[in-house]
């Protein structure tokens, strides 16, 4: 999934900060999370990592973007926060 996502991804700057060992992770977190929350939905994992990298921000670290708490929420199926 890393590879899908790299050569998805509108990077701005170096894309050597991003660690694809590290992106693989978060990408199979997201995609777990996902698989829980959704079952019967059928996933392709290769097209989820070519979506998140138009949406993931070009100068964000995309381990980090991936892995902040509303992402996978998001991908578990939890509300978004709302600021009170």
């Amino acid at each position: 999934m890393a590879l899908a996502f790299l050569d998805s991804w509108i990077c701005e700057g170096d894309r050597q900060r991003c660690e694809p060992l590290a992106l693989e992770a978060a990408l199979d977190q997201l995609v777990a999370a996902a698989t829980v929350a959704w079952p019967g939905l059928e996933l392709e994992p290769a097209r989820l990592a070519r979506h998140l990298a138009a949406v993931v921000p070009g100068d964000a670290d995309p381990v980090e973007h991936l892995t902040s708490a509303g992402a996978v929420a998001a991908a578990s199926g939890a509300p978004p926060a709302r600021a009170v």
